[in-house]
């Protein structure tokens, strides 16, 4: 049997929800937990900011320690070839200087035996050309010693005109018949 007036096997009525009551004390609650969160927050991102300002600073650092570094090796390495250089020029000038020296020493005694024993005057062309070359010759090498020393250069300079003297006495002599 069906029953029209109130039928209960009809659908239920819902039962009006109560409305959401605000509870302000958990809400106060949740907004300062936020509040301590957010404050957190901030002192981990300044923490992390000082963090990462002193790894930049300890990177720069050891970059320009590095530079420095690398630099003074570097300034050390051309110091001894600077050294090396000096070394090997100074050794080259005191070679050149001996070989002038020999020189000297071998025109000077060219010139002592000319003078103690007199070749015949007969081929005197012969004898203007052998001085002569020997006379360019030395100063052909002394032109070639580049020297800071006073001392030298004097001594060069000095060798240079008692050669020219010599030469143009000699080359100007009149010949000695004998």
């Amino acid at each position: 049997m069906e029953s029209t007036s109130g039928d209960s096997t009809s659908e239920p009525t819902p039962e009006p929800t109560p409305e959401p009551r605000v509870n302000y004390d958990s809400l106060a609650n949740e907004l300062e937990i936020l509040k301590a969160n957010i404050q957190k927050r901030k002192r981990e991102i300044t923490l992390l900011k000082i963090m990462l300002y002193i790894g930049v600073v300890i990177v720069m650092v050891g970059f320009f320690y590095s530079s420095n570094t690398l630099q003074k090796a570097q300034i050390e390495n051309m110091e001894q070839q600077v050294q090396r250089i000096e070394t090997s020029q100074y050794e080259h000038l005191e070679a050149i200087q001996d070989d002038i020296n020999s020189q000297i020493r071998q025109l000077k005694a060219d010139v002592a035996t000319l003078i103690d024993n007199p070749a015949p005057r007969g081929n005197r062309y012969i004898d203007n050309i052998l001085i002569e070359n020997s006379v360019t010759d030395m100063e052909g090498a002394l032109s070639r010693l580049e020297t800071e020393s006073s001392g030298t250069k004097r001594k060069i300079h000095q060798v240079q005109n008692d050669s020219k003297v010599f030469l143009e006495a000699y080359l100007n002599e009149p010949p000695n018949p004998r």
